[in-house]
């Protein structure tokens, strides 16, 4: 199942008080079913993905984990070249305000 975020279902996804940010394009995320109980959230372009227990729960969790790679990211001064292109391509999707 290929799930596109925009600005409301991103905002929507979060669970937790965060910074606001900007979703400058929507987000392309893959969940599926890895077993039984297990799901997979994924946004490739990004090289990130995280599991839940269902697929909602994995894709709250990967919003928070793009967000918290995003700001760690934003953050550093001296990146490697695979840091470099995640940055890159996160500040291609989403803005802090």
């Amino acid at each position: 199942m290929t799930v596109v975020l925009d600005c409301a279902s991103f905002r929507d996804a979060l669970t937790v008080s965060t910074p606001t940010y900007r979703v400058l394009q929507r987000i392309p995320v893959e969940i599926r079913r890895v077993d039984i109980g297990d799901f997979e959230a994924s946004f490739r372009a990004a090289n990130i993905a995280i599991s839940g227990s269902d697929s909602h729960d994995a894709l709250q969790a990967l919003v928070v984990e793009i967000l918290d790679t995003f700001d760690l990211l934003l953050e550093e001064h001296k990146l490697g070249p695979d840091a470099a292109e995640q940055r890159r391509i996160l500040s291609q999707y989403l803005a802090r305000t």
